[in-house]
């Protein structure tokens, strides 16, 4: 998050500077999942060919058979490689959905989700598609805005203004406590 956004949030710019300084150095949790997956499944992958090919050299069988074995290996592991792909792209949507819900300020991130129609977001060269429109279908539809929080312009206030009465005479002038009693008592007559 840069220093624009957390202001637009609602943070002083003082504030945002510290936060920008307190935490430049972190990295985004989806990205952090991102890695952290990679990193799992690599080390799952690693220890299970050191296995396979243990099995291989101390097996007792001959040339034809270990041929069929390796494919059949390789075979295995094409499938366990094409799950972990699919897997790591849900995790890439999930965190582009959960990111893209927080900028446009949902309440409830869950809830929202499940309005979103998943099957119609894809995930091509690290770009989501088909994500913006239905986030903004949702926050333009009259039933479903009131789950994002929503500034508009006109509903912005800017100050108040004292409404003028007979207490206050000049109009901007400051009205104090003992000014309103002094000036409620001397209309009174005893």
């Amino acid at each position: 998050m840069n220093k624009e956004e957390l202001i637009a949030l609602g943070l002083t710019k003082e504030l945002a500077d510290k936060m920008i300084a307190k935490y430049e150095n972190m990295i985004p949790k989806n990205r952090f999942d991102t890695v952290n997956e990679k990193l799992k499944k690599a080390e799952a992958d690693l220890k299970e060919r050191d296995t396979q090919i243990e099995g291989l050299k101390n097996a007792d069988i001959n040339i034809e058979e270990m041929k069929k074995q390796i494919e059949a290996l390789q075979l295995e592991n094409k499938t366990k490689d094409e799950e972990y792909q699919a897997n790591l792209k849900k995790i890439k949507i999930d965190a582009a959905i959960e990111t893209s819900l927080v900028n446009a300020k949902a309440k409830d991130i869950k809830t929202v989700k499940k309005l979103l129609e998943l099957d119609k977001i894809e995930l091509k060269d690290d770009s989501i598609i088909g994500l913006d429109e239905q986030i903004k279908l949702l926050t333009e539809n009259e039933v479903t805005k009131s789950l994002f929080n929503i500034e508009k312009a006109e509903e912005k206030l800017n100050g108040f203004k004292p409404v003028e009465g007979n207490g206050n005479k000049g109009g901007n002038q400051e009205v104090t406590l003992g000014g309103a009693l002094d000036n409620y008592f001397s209309k009174i007559k005893f």
